[in-house]
């Protein structure tokens, strides 16, 4: 019997979590104010979009146009403005620091409510089947998956940091 796909995450989630991972990202560790503009950004990694194959990890979060249109309308559907604001300042640090480019304005992107409500939620299954066909069109993480992305965000950031020195 094969492992559930949200065990198999949890794991590959908790062995992220124990490497060293290089400074650049360590001096990018998000703030508990950055935490929801982060958990959309983990959350919607795990979309896999027509592309996005082709491209390397950074940029893919940082061009692709699925990838960043499905980004924004996560941050649309679950983050305060604040949490917005301060979120996308990081966020364009990272993408600076690990793929030389920055993030473009996801303004964009936005939705009115009721038209953010028509677009196609991506829960869990559809996230999975996404790894052997790609969507090419952009989705909003459901709920749930959010939730679990801002869960592992905030445990890993307040009880482990990336921020730590090993000297």
């Amino acid at each position: 019997m094969s492992t559930p796909f949200h065990l198999r995450k949890q794991a590959l989630t908790f062995l992220l979590a124990s490497v060293a991972l290089p400074p650049v990202f360590a001096s990018l560790s998000p703030t508990t104010h950055e935490y929801c503009v982060w958990a959309c950004n983990e959350a919607t990694s795990y979309v896999t979009f027509e592309g996005s194959e082709e491209l390397d990890y950074y940029t893919n979060l940082c061009a692709s146009d699925l990838f960043l249109q499905s980004f924004s309308y996560c941050i649309q559907s679950y983050c305060t403005e604040k949490e917005r604001q301060s979120g996308l300042k990081l966020q364009d640090n990272v993408c600076a620091a690990n793929a030389g480019i920055h993030l473009p304005d996801l303004d964009q992107y936005n939705l009115l409510e009721g038209e953010l409500a028509t677009v196609a939620g991506a829960d869990e299954d559809l996230i999975t089947e996404s790894a052997e066909a790609p969507l090419d069109y952009a989705v909003v993480v459901s709920r749930d998956w959010y939730e679990t992305a801002y869960r592992t965000t905030a445990a890993h950031f307040k009880n482990r940091g990336l921020a730590f020195d090993f000297v």
